[in-house]
């Protein structure tokens, strides 16, 4: 992953207390740091939760960029 993303999210997403519930507000604040990126809206299946509507973002290659996966037990 990118450098710059992930310091991104390690300084605003650092633990699961700080990512949970926080997946569309984070993705939305996460495209006007970085407008490369595209906020995506889905589904994550998750091993211990099942499936979990979410958000995350998608770089201009196709790369998944997610900046509250440490809400996922499986992250």
């Amino acid at each position: 992953m990118n450098e710059n993303y992930q310091s991104w999210i390690n300084a605003n997403y650092p633990t699961t207390e700080k990512a949970y519930g926080k997946c569309a507000e984070a993705t939305e604040t996460m495209i006007n740091k970085f407008p490369e990126l595209r906020r995506v809206a889905g589904f994550y299946y998750d091993s211990l939760w099942g499936e979990r509507e979410h958000w995350w973002c998608v770089t201009q290659d196709g790369l998944t960029v997610d900046p509250t996966t440490m809400q996922f037990p499986s992250r």
